[in-house]
């Protein structure tokens, strides 16, 4: 009964490299507590955990969709990666 939040490992389909499964399991528990902390001291309303999927989404996607960068195996897709590598925006870690 009553609402249910689904974290970590259990929330995510990440296929095993890179500790990446529990590295968002991490990510996700460090997010849902700073939430319920403000909440239950009651400097912000419950609709504040209504943000956790779109803020956790998109880079827990972005460790999934990269799962490819790892597999490879062929010279081809060595190339690939790095051509991949080469087009991420400044900053950005894949």
């Amino acid at each position: 009964e009553g609402p249910v939040l689904l974290a970590g490992d259990a929330a995510h389909q990440t296929p095993p490299f890179m500790g990446q499964g529990l590295c968002s399991g991490i990510r996700d528990a460090a997010n849902l507590a700073w939430k319920l902390g403000r909440i239950e001291r009651g400097s912000s309303a419950g609709q504040l955990l209504e943000t956790y999927e779109s803020e956790r989404s998109h880079h827990v996607r972005t460790f999934i969709e990269a799962g490819w960068l790892i597999r490879c195996q062929s010279t081809r897709s060595r190339a690939r990666v790095d051509m991949y590598i080469a087009r991420a925006p400044n900053g950005r870690q894949v």
